[in-house]
């Protein structure tokens, strides 16, 4: 028996290096923003700086599979942060998944880590809290979903920019944008994009995207297999007055094969 039959992240690996469009980046919508970096080169040495922290969690089940959210509050401290999430175990009969959850620092983390800190945030993110009465802030959002040879396969990103006093949001600009792999047959079948506030002290940008694949499973399986549905129910941030903020992220997989797919979160703090 070959190791293409025996083994299906082989079989999908050679299937997708015969693609000509493998290597190119996602197809994004027309609304623009800045997509993350994939971290893919950082050494082992780099990455073990910043040890991680290892997370159980059980979801709901739906009827079109297990979902889970994530959520979380902070404040701005002046110095930016981005914190990453990788899913590395998942079980759809329990709707249990394991993650782990590594934060890293705009002044101290890794050369990568900086790069995607500073295509969002700017160089106001490490103005002092208390230097002026109002303050701009940049926080964004992006879930991911990546196959079984770490490409990202569905994206959807939310990206937030709010000016506040201690009381008071004075203004706020949010964008948002989807992007998927067209190369291994990935199609944007729905989403929305939105922004607006719940009152004077707090704002808000969230992006939805559903997606579908009809060959990822039967790759995989060689010849056989159902479709693969991936449902971005939420990727939403909120920018509140004083420097406060919150965000939630909502990733349902399921169909053929969705066990082989794990979802990444990346978001950056102010």
């Amino acid at each position: 028996m070959s190791l293409a039959t025996r083994n299906p992240q082989f079989r999908y690996a050679l299937a997708i290096l015969v693609l000509p469009l493998v290597a190119a980046p996602m197809l994004p919508s027309s609304g623009q923003s800045q997509a993350v970096p994939e971290p893919l080169a950082v050494s082992a040495e780099a990455a073990a700086e910043v040890p991680a922290v290892i997370v159980n969690q059980v979801g709901s089940h739906t009827k079109s599979g297990c979902q889970f959210t994530m959520r979380g509050t902070g404040r701005a401290t002046g110095d930016p942060k981005l914190e990453v999430t990788d899913e590395i175990d998942y079980d759809a009969e329990s709707c249990t998944r394991t993650y782990s959850k590594t934060v890293y620092s705009a002044t101290s983390g890794p050369g990568w880590a900086k790069a995607v800190l500073q295509q969002v945030s700017g160089d106001s993110a490490a103005t002092t809290l208390a230097a002026i009465p109002s303050k701009t802030y940049r926080g964004a959002l992006y879930a991911t979903l990546k196959d079984p040879v770490a490409l990202t396969v569905t994206e959807t990103d939310a990206v937030l920019e709010w000016t506040a006093t201690s009381s008071s949001v004075k203004s706020y600009s949010g964008s948002g944008k989807w992007s998927w792999l067209t190369a291994t047959g990935w199609k944007k079948t729905g989403g929305s994009v939105s922004q607006g506030r719940t009152n004077s002290s707090v704002v808000w940008t969230n992006t939805t995207g559903r997606f579908s694949n009809g060959v990822f499973c039967k790759v995989l399986l060689g010849g056989f297999g159902a479709t693969t549905y991936a449902d971005h129910a939420k990727t939403r941030f909120e920018g509140k007055s004083g420097g406060g903020y919150a965000w939630s992220a909502t990733v349902n997989k399921s169909g053929g094969c969705a066990g082989m797919l794990h979802v990444k979160t990346y978001l950056i703090k102010p």
